[in-house]
């Protein structure tokens, strides 16, 4: 069966008749010449030891705070501009100090993304499965690549990374709902999605547009199985690769955005 909405994609695979015609750049250096924003990006200066870094979308100044949802003795790095507030893995410092730990992480994550702007810009949120961890690695290196990834959980995706899965939840929650747009990566071996799912309902009740790539599934029946009837809302469409889904969110105009 072929995925609904295909006449959605030809905007993005008209880049591919570009390239035959004219031969300038690569496909993948014009993709990412449309996600890559020419403003809004933070500059990245030598850090002081345990000096955190500028936040990775906004720029503003982070702090480690306390949090105190997440019971006693829990900490987490988060960044202190209005509207963003976004936030780093909670860890618990019960036996010994864990601000070092919680430096070195929000800063690594800092380095390894393109820190662009709110203001300036859009964010994606990325679903699959996180228990393959190749998935994690995968949406790592499409962030270090530029595109502007707002999902926190892709570096937390080892096992017992995340110790407070209730404030993960609650970062998803923040991160679907801000994001531009929501790209779903699934193989056939992937089923069950279990989470993902999740996000998507939370991105579809937000009004954020949900793009699949599923290499090798097929769509079978009424229900549309294994993903299921959801599929077929009209801000659901298929691409062929994640950096076609991201080049399409790239060139969509937000939701209320005007011409």
């Amino acid at each position: 069966m072929t995925p609904p909405d295909a006449i959605e994609r030809e905007a993005v695979l008209a880049l591919l008749v570009e390239e035959d015609i004219i031969g300038a750049h690569t496909l993948r250096d014009k993709i990412m010449a449309l996600i890559q924003p020419s403003a809004g990006v933070v500059e990245r200066a030598e850090l002081d030891e345990g000096e955190l870094a500028p936040c990775p979308f906004c720029g503003g100044a982070a702090e480690i705070i306390e949090d105190d949802e997440a019971g006693d003795s829990a900490y987490a790095v988060q960044c202190q501009t209005r509207n963003c507030a976004a936030s780093s893995c909670v860890m618990f410092a019960i036996k010994e100090p864990v601000e070092d730990q919680l430096v070195e992480k929000w800063n690594r994550r800092a380095a390894s993304s393109p820190g662009v702007g709110k203001a300036e810009g859009w964010e994606i949120y990325v679903a699959s499965r996180a228990s393959i961890l190749e998935r994690g690695e995968m949406w790592r290196a499409l962030r270090a690549s530029g595109v502007p990834i707002n999902s926190t959980w892709i570096d937390e995706d080892g096992p017992k990374d995340t110790r407070d899965l209730a404030g993960l939840w609650r970062r998803i929650r923040s991160e679907v709902t801000r994001a531009k747009g929501l790209i779903l990566y699934v193989e056939p071996d992937d089923f069950p999605l279990k989470g993902a799912f999740v996000e998507i309902g939370m991105a579809l009740a937000a009004g954020v547009p949900i793009y699949i790539v599923a290499p090798g599934v097929t769509i079978e029946g009424r229900n549309c199985r294994p993903l299921g009837s959801w599929i077929k809302h009209p801000s659901v469409l298929f691409c062929e690769t994640v950096e076609q889904a991201a080049a399409m969110i790239a060139t969509t105009p937000a939701p209320g955005a005007t011409t």
